[in-house]
């Protein structure tokens, strides 16, 4: 499995222009934001990025050239890509967990989805769609939104200005299409179901913790946060840090 973005900046470039300059040339939109500070992840003042992002070398580095701190950040509509977003932000409702119980539900298998562990402990699911998808949650529980048309993420490989980072398990350019019960879970109406879901287990494949896929997907973390979490799954017996070992961000 390809890890990370592979983009050794040169002499002197800032490493997030390496890692923007990498995305674009695969075929990603990309522009900048901050790497920190109060507005961090937003983008560029006064700067209309549904316009702008770009996959031009040239107008990218010159971005850079004004803004040599910036993070890349993904326009995932523009390139073609939909993401789940699963994070952590909120002690009460952990979007993770409740984003693997809803895979689990669906028999879906993690195999060949790009993830990228944020550095809030939270994951980005990468897929591929043909443009129509919004950012629109239908019913995901809370802690779990979706990128689409008209939406952002910090890019896959940034590094932020307190040194964190998003780290890529995968490849963006094999990355999968949504899948059909995706869709099906964000055109439902209703109240959001509370996570876990109750569910006889043998429905739920026995649980979380009986899918070792599962549980070392919950486990990618950035290194700056393995050493709060357990990295070793009682299921596999093999320390899960083995996953992002090697990431070039």
């Amino acid at each position: 499995m390809t890890m990370g973005i592979d983009a050794p900046p040169e002499p002197g470039e800032p490493a997030n222009l390496a890692v923007a300059l990498a995305l674009a040339a695969k075929g990603f939109a990309v522009f900048p934001v901050h790497s920190g500070g109060p507005k961090a992840k937003a983008p560029m003042p006064f700067f209309r990025w549904r316009e702008k992002s770009s996959t031009d070398a040239a107008t990218i580095r010159e971005w850079w050239r004004r803004w040599p701190d910036a993070a890349p950040a993904l326009d995932v509509g523009k390139s073609g890509l939909f993401v789940v977003d699963a994070d952590r932000h909120d002690p009460e409702h952990d979007g993770v967990e409740a984003w693997a119980e809803i895979m689990a539900e669906a028999g879906a298998s993690p195999e060949g989805i790009p993830i990228v562990a944020t550095p809030n402990e939270g994951n980005h699911w990468i897929f591929r769609q043909h443009g129509g998808l919004r950012n629109s949650k239908g019913r995901l529980p809370k802690g779990v939104d979706v990128r689409g048309d008209g939406g952002y993420i910090v890019a896959p490989g940034a590094v932020m200005a307190d040194g964190r980072m998003y780290e890529l398990a995968g490849d963006l350019d094999t990355a999968p299409p949504v899948p059909d019960w995706l869709t099906e879970w964000l055109e439902k109406e209703g109240d959001r179901p509370v996570f876990p879901i109750k569910m006889p287990r043998s429905r739920c494949h026995k649980g979380l913790l009986a899918r070792p896929e599962f549980v070392q997907i919950l486990h990618i973390l950035p290194p700056t946060h393995r050493s709060t979490r357990s990295t070793t799954s009682s299921a596999t017996s093999r320390p899960t840090s083995a996953i992002t070992s090697g990431c070039r961000c």
